[in-house]
């Protein structure tokens, strides 16, 4: 079972992985078209908006080409997703005709991301696309590569913990 500290835990260890050192606080704009009723929907698009008052940018299912769309007129900084999405997005004909320059962060799972992929998508959105491995009992989240760090790609990176002592007193106090 799943508690809510569990997830509120995860999604604030998503807010502090997802920020270079002098970035907290940017506003982001959040693409959501993995499922809300998975936890991985759940914690890195719907959680981590609503926790941090990011817009969120709800579509009802992958359309590549609806995605592609989106990025470039919402101006799409964040979008969790799964390799099967970024594949379509970078071999979509359409995807050299939009300005997805927005893009900051990606975070990969659900399954292995060829490196290749990420190669390709990186170099379209000047973003960074990040492998992570979570399962529902880890409220999603277990590990990730660095996103402004080095990374290993092919990896599923570093594990994961809370690294926010502030943050966990600030629950406790409101308990």
């Amino acid at each position: 079972m799943l508690t809510h500290h569990n997830l509120v835990s995860n999604t604030e260890m998503c807010t502090n992985w997802t920020y270079k050192k002098g970035d907290e606080g940017a506003h982001e704009h959040v693409l959501a078209v993995l499922p809300f009723f998975h936890v991985y929907g759940m914690t890195v698009a719907l959680n981590l908006a609503m926790m941090n008052g990011y817009t969120l940018i709800i579509l009802p299912k992958f359309d590549p080409e609806q995605v592609i769309k989106t990025i470039a007129k919402q101006k799409v900084t964040l979008f969790p997703g799964a390799p099967t999405m970024y594949t379509a997005l970078v071999n979509h004909p359409e995807i050299d005709k939009h300005d997805l320059s927005s893009i900051k962060v990606c975070l990969s799972g659900a399954a292995p991301l060829p490196k290749e992929i990420q190669k390709k998508f990186e170099e379209k959105t000047k973003g960074r696309l990040i492998e992570g491995y979570g399962l529902t009992e880890t409220s999603p989240v277990a590990a990730a590569n660095p996103i402004w760090e080095n990374r290993k790609n092919g990896s599923i990176g570093l594990p994961w913990q809370i690294q926010n002592l502030r943050f966990s007193m600030r629950i406790l106090e409101n308990f």
